[in-house]
């Protein structure tokens, strides 16, 4: 799957543009963007991802300072690999067992999304699931992303 140029879900070890772009943008026909980034840490197919201000990310996304906002990985990272999250568009992303589209979603350990409001976890916005999850965890759920970020 190409998009303008890129592999969304290619992961390399070594910058593919150099590390001064990490944060870059890249859209594929408007439909999707894509942000470039390097793992903190091993991250799961579907994962949400908190992108840190100096553009690192992390599969276990918490309410702190150092996120900006997050996306979510359309392949496998291993650590330290570089790669593109998808920030914008049609995505799917791991949801928690039972989750309801359309409801208030809520960042998950695992980097999954919850709608469960007793996790005590970041409140999300610009991210919306588009079907019920089932009864299973780490289900690959499809979702809408439109700058997924923290709110209060």
């Amino acid at each position: 799957m190409y998009q303008m140029g890129i592999d969304a879900t290619s992961r390399t070890e070594t910058a593919e543009f150099g590390e001064m772009q990490l944060g870059a943008n890249i859209t594929d026909d408007g439909a999707k963007v894509y942000q470039y980034v390097q793992a903190d840490e091993a991250i799961a197919n579907g994962a949400l991802v908190a992108i840190k201000r100096d553009q690192g990310s992390t599969s276990e996304p918490e309410a702190n300072d150092d996120v900006t906002t997050f996306g979510v990985a359309t392949a496998a990272f291993a650590v330290d690999e570089y790669g593109w999250v998808q920030v914008w568009g049609a995505s799917a992303v791991r949801a928690a067992a039972s989750c309801a589209s359309y409801e208030l979603l809520f960042t998950h350990a695992g980097g999954d999304v919850d709608d469960d409001t007793s996790t005590n976890a970041g409140k999300l916005a610009g991210i919306v699931l588009t079907t019920d999850n089932g009864t299973t965890d780490h289900e690959i759920t499809p979702c809408w992303l439109s700058w997924p970020h923290v709110t209060h």
